[in-house]
Formats: structure tokens, sequence, C-alpha cells
């Protein structure tokens, strides 16, 4: 008897590896993931602006990483805020502020150039515009009062016009580059259900349109969650947020779906060294016959993969 649905996993031909780059922007989701990545040793690439979830708000960054800009800050009662991240300092500090933006900006230039796979993730279409500036849709309203903004459901046509704009200039920039596409499973309820499905569909209706790219994938982690596992055992307390178990079982679906089969072997000879790691000797006088196991098994499989970064996992 099948007790469960199947999520569609695609059979993937851009296969992930360990001699790779990964980086990683979006909504809370793509966070998680990249906790994985980064405790197996993949090489991962920090985004240090913090949490994302609107698709314009991603495409926004991602282009003025590409075409640095002036940075642009917003002031209120003493306090200094970058709207495009989550980055805030005092008034008297503004300097110093733009400063450290504008050496992130810098940086981010040029790892992109690196990069090789860039997961993306997609957390709610419902926009907030500041109200001087109706076209610009802020990554992070830093808790301001909500009178400083206007809250929009965007349209399909909008994020499709600036996803198009992103991609044209990220090919130009990294041809190389691969991207991989998530729609984060979290549900935002504030707005209600309803809400939150017809925000949920816009994101879907544009990776729809962005699949049509080569440079473009989608990895189904909602469909996952939302009809494969589809139990609040698979939730954190607050009934929307995906647990440690849930999560767990999405990154196997990836490494069995994305990862090339010789990074997925080096990967279960990480965690058997883990285990071996974390395993706990009972017996006093073996504790140190088990720590020479451990540092002899590590420097066996330092000089076998190279590739790893050993230093994220230790």
């Amino acid at each position: 008897m099948k007790w469960k649905l199947d999520s569609p996993i695609i059979d993937f031909s851009y296969k992930l590896s360990y001699h790779q780059k990964f980086a990683f922007i979006g909504s809370c989701f793509s966070s998680d993931i990249q906790t994985y990545f980064k405790n197996f040793g993949f090489d991962t690439i920090n985004f240090p602006f913090g949490t994302i979830y609107h698709p314009s708000a991603i495409a926004q960054n991602l282009l003025k990483i590409i075409h640095p800009e002036d940075i642009s800050l917003t002031e209120l009662n003493g306090k200094i805020y970058h709207l495009d991240s989550n980055l805030s300092d005092d008034r008297s500090n503004e300097k110093n502020f733009i400063s450290k933006i504008n050496s992130y900006y810098n940086l981010l230039n040029e790892q992109l150039k690196q990069i090789d796979v860039l997961f993306i993730t997609f957390g709610t279409a419902f926009a907030y515009h500041l109200f001087n500036q109706s076209s610009y849709i802020v990554a992070n309203c830093h808790k301001i009062p909500s009178q400083h903004f206007e809250k929009k459901l965007s349209s399909t046509d909008d994020l499709i016009s600036i996803w198009d704009k992103v991609l044209f200039n990220i090919k130009q920039y990294n041809p190389k580059l691969q991207i991989i596409l998530t729609v984060s499973p979290v549900r935002h309820i504030s707005d209600g259900l309803i809400q939150n499905n017809r925000s949920k569909s816009r994101c879907f209706e544009l990776v729809e349109h962005l699949e049509k790219q080569s440079i473009v994938s989608y990895f189904p982690s909602y469909e996952i969650l939302i009809d494969e596992l589809r139990d609040y055992r698979f939730y954190k307390e607050d009934l929307i947020h995906p647990n440690s178990l849930a999560v767990q079982y999405i990154w196997e679906e990836m490494q069995n779906n994305l990862l090339h089969k010789n990074s997925k072997f080096i990967l279960e000879e990480i965690e058997k060294w883990i285990k071996l790691k974390n395993h706990r000797v009972q017996n006093f006088e073996n504790q140190a016959t088990h720590q020479n196991k451990i540092e002899k098994s590590l420097s066996n499989l330092k000089n076998k993969y190279p590739c790893v970064r050993w230093d994220e996992i230790c």
C-alpha cells in the first residue's frame, strides 16, 4: 500500500560537485540549505545582507552586485538603514557604514565571477514599497513604522521583467553560472492562507518563465514539504516553518538528485567520519586510542579529498 505522494524530482542533467563554488540568496529556507552545504565541506560564499523574501528585492541586489552604484540610505530617529539588506547603524557613523556596505558589494562583485552555482529561494510576492519611491521594493523593513511603506502584491509581469534583466546581466558577467531556483515552503500567514497562496502562485509563475533559460533549474523543495511530507510533525511549533527533520529530508533529496555520484560518495565518507568523531567512548582508557583513530582518519580523508573545505567541517 502506498502511504504518501512522491514529489516530482527532475532528472537534473547538471550535477553538483565538491569542485564547485556555491552561493545562496533569498528566504530563510535558503539559509537552512546553505548550512548543510557548509557543514559537509562544500565551498560556499556568504551573502552578508541577510534574509530576502521578495523576488524583485533579490533581483535588485544581484544587479547592484554586478553594477555597483552609490549607496542609498534611509534615516529615521537618529538611525540609518540600508533597505537592500538587514544592515543599520547610528546616524553619527554614516561614513563608516557606507564604507562597510561598499566593501561588501565590491567583494560580492568579485565573488560572483567565481561562483558556479547560485541557489535562489523566493519567499513571497508581497512587496513593501517606500512611499516616496513607488518603484523601489525594500529587502528589509527594519521594523520601521508601516506608514513609511505601501504593501502590494507584485504582478507576474513585473517579476518577469526585472528577472529577465537579471539573467541577461548574469550571462554576460559570469557565463558559467548555473542557477537553481526554489520556492520557500514557509507559509507567510500574516495576511491569511488565501493571500499566501496567491503570493506563492506568482513566485511559481516566475519560476516557470525562468526555467525556459538553459542556465536555470528548479528544485521542488516546496512540493516535498507541502505535498509529500504534508504533516505537522515536520513543522516547528509555529506550524509554518519546517523543522530540522523536514529540512534534513529535503537535503537528502538534494543529495540523491543533484549531486554527482563521486561527490555523493565523498559526502558519505564525511558522514562516516562525523559519526566517528561524535562517538562517545565509555572506557577512559580507550579515549586516547579513539582520538588517534579520529585524527588518522581525518588525515587520510584530507589527503584523499583536497577539494573539500575541511576547515568548515572540523
